[in-house]
């Protein structure tokens, strides 16, 4: 019997500005393990490898830039291989420590 690829735990980080975008509007929402999506920005004049981080239509922030070239190269790319959740949130810190996010890689799925 073959055994399954589990998912491996690649990032563990905080949302960056997450003080300048839409979090308070959703912060409500933000639970332990709800899934978040990642969302290049390749003409941000900042940061040409940008990931944004959305709840539905809501901006949160963004990658790390530290952490986010190689995720950028295969998310632009269109590899759906990042699941991305909220490990924790605490309201009574920082508006930037917050929110802390986990990076996840999926096994790839199986072909039938």
């Amino acid at each position: 019997m073959e055994k399954k690829a589990k998912r491996e735990h690649l990032y563990q980080f905080h949302i960056a500005g997450f003080t300048y975008y839409e979090g308070a509007f959703v912060f409500d929402r933000l639970k332990i393990g709800t899934q978040l999506k990642l969302v290049v920005e390749p003409t941000n004049p900042f940061d040409k490898h940008a990931i944004l981080i959305h709840l539905g239509e809501h901006k949160l922030g963004y990658v790390p830039r530290e952490l986010n070239y190689q995720m950028f190269k295969f998310t632009k790319l269109g590899y759906d291989f990042f699941t991305v959740v909220v490990q924790m949130v605490n309201p009574n810190a920082r508006p930037e420590q917050q929110v802390l996010v986990s990076v996840f890689l999926e096994p790839p799925k199986s072909k039938s």
